[in-house]
């Protein structure tokens, strides 16, 4: 009795460790499934170890109820958690749909910092938070690199991009669309400010050229309103005038001056300053002046023109007096009215190289009229002084033939033929004479005769 007791107690005994080896086989071929151990070296024999498992978790020593990494993976990519005491993430590395992402956690939940990558063009990008609020975020792209500089509603307060020409920076406003961008370009010869309003178009533009410095100020159509422009020989301040025209107030080698201009940029009224002087000019749309008034060193004149070939100048002369001029063409004077050292004088159609047609003069003596022909060649003359007048009368070469004069009381008329006189009447308070000589200027007859004749 008590053997078959033993027996069957034995048995139950057998049948639960079989059970129980089982069970343990099962989690050897488990445990099998999930780790393959390699020798790389017959000399070492160091092992190397295959883990093969959806998920492991790496606990405390002293706490394996409590989780300090967790490796995982799934259909869609792998991830590593690095966690804090409390079992929340602090960095976490992750690669889903073969896109790898690294974050760093300030916070429970909260990412600080973000690291990813584009398997199809190989840029990368990083991103930085503050409590998991966007702060700036640095990326690679097709012609350079950009940061952003965010805020907690994810829109950025300030870029700067760099590609392979030139570098930009734009600050940009919270509530609106005002920025400001600073930017250098070969092409433009330097640096560029561009600022905008809050429609977001160019209001202000502040750049360098190859010359010099440039300040703009836009209309809302883009058109400039003011620009103040510095050259290697000119710099200069312009005004545009809605459409009407332009004022520019520019410094070049000659001196400063004011111009203002038609909408095609012609100039129509200009004030200038030149080493000698100053000059003011109102000019016609095809830049032909009408009005000019110019004071040079000593000199100052005053000319209209209209265009036509008509000229009108009044001109003060360096060693004293002035000329009034009737021209046309311009550079031909039909009349001038002359006041200088001498007295003053009228002239018709006078020439550089020739007398005038008419001349009538004063000066102290007295005052003097000349007519000439159309050579220049001086053919008549009126004279008038203190002791008496004068009237001559010249041939075609110039030389005096006929004089008529008057000498206080008295008068005397003289005809000439060559280079001597031929006939002299004279009337003197003695009374009348004449004398007529031959052709060597010897006498021939008097009257009344003379003892001579």
């Amino acid at each position: 009795m008590g053997t078959n007791q033993s027996s069957s107690e034995l048995s139950e005994q057998v049948a639960a460790l079989s059970k129980q080896v089982a069970a343990l086989q099962e989690q050897i071929d488990i445990v099998r499934s999930c780790l393959q151990f390699q020798v790389q070296s017959e000399s070492t024999r160091t092992p190397t170890v295959h883990l093969r498992c959806a998920s492991v978790r790496l606990v405390y020593p002293d706490a394996p109820e409590r989780t300090q990494a967790l490796l995982k993976a799934d259909s869609q990519g792998a991830s590593i958690s690095l966690l804090n005491n409390r079992e929340q993430p602090l960095l976490s590395l992750t690669v889903k749909n073969e896109t790898p992402r690294c974050a760093f956690y300030g916070q429970p939940s909260l990412e600080s910092i973000v690291l990813t990558a584009e398997p199809a063009t190989g840029r990368g990008e990083i991103a930085v938070a503050e409590s998991g609020k966007p702060r700036a975020v640095m990326k690679a792209a097709e012609l350079g690199g950009a940061v952003s500089v965010l805020h907690d509603d994810g829109r950025p307060r300030a870029l700067l991009f760099g590609g392979a020409e030139h570098g930009e920076i734009f600050a940009l406003a919270a509530d609106s669309r005002a920025a400001a961008k600073l930017s250098c370009e070969k092409a433009h010869g330097g640096g560029m400010l561009t600022v905008s309003g809050n429609d977001a178009i160019p209001a202000t533009v502040v750049a360098a050229g190859p010359e010099g410095g440039m300040v703009m100020t836009l209309r809302k159509d883009g058109k400039v309103g003011c620009s103040m422009a510095t050259m290697a020989k000119v710099s200069g301040i312009s005004v545009e005038d809605l459409g009407q025209g332009q004022i520019h107030l520019l410094s070049e080698a000659n001196g400063p001056s004011l111009r203002l201009t038609d909408p095609e940029g012609r100039p129509r009224l200009s004030l200038a300053r030149t080493v000698n002087g100053a000059t003011l000019s109102f000019d016609s749309h095809t830049e032909h002046p009408h009005i000019r008034l110019s004071a040079q060193a000593d000199q100052v004149s005053f000319d209209l023109d209209n265009n036509k070939g008509d000229h009108i100048t009044l001109q003060t002369a360096t060693d004293g007096g002035a000329v009034f001029a009737l021209s046309n063409p311009a550079n031909q004077p039909q009349l001038m009215i002359m006041n200088s050292k001498a007295g003053p004088s009228i002239a018709l159609q006078p020439k550089p190289d020739q007398g005038a047609a008419a001349t009538l003069a004063c000066s102290k003596e007295g005052g003097a009229l000349f007519i000439c022909d159309a050579e220049g060649t001086r053919r008549c003359g009126l004279c008038a002084t203190e002791d008496g007048s004068q009237l001559m009368l010249f041939n075609d070469l110039g030389i005096e033939r006929v004089l008529l004069g008057s000498a206080q009381d008295g008068g005397a008329l003289r005809l000439n033929w060559g280079g001597t006189m031929g006939v002299a009447a004279l009337a003197t308070q003695e009374g009348g004479a004449v004398v007529v000589n031959d052709a060597n200027g010897q006498p021939r007859a008097s009257l009344p005769p003379s003892e001579e004749s």
